[in-house]
């Protein structure tokens, strides 16, 4: 449903450097995922060296990706 988000789910705010932010982008258009898939890629990594449990949900009913695969 348009404009429905997980209620489970929190927004984050983050700025950039435009030079930064463009070069996410870049990446992002090269990889054919959103600018969120590959910051969200990105912070699990780190999580991983920080041994943190980062897991990823993808089973939302809000949610309009099947492309996803439960980390």
């Amino acid at each position: 449903m348009p404009s429905k988000r997980d209620p489970n789910k929190k927004i984050v705010t983050l700025w950039l450097e435009k030079g930064n932010a463009s070069e996410l982008k870049k990446l992002a258009e090269k990889r054919g995922v959103p600018v969120s898939d590959l910051i969200q890629e990105a912070i699990q990594n780190q999580c991983e060296l920080w041994g943190i449990d980062y897991k990823e949900y993808c089973d939302s009913k809000f949610s309009n990706r099947n492309d996803r695969k439960e980390i």
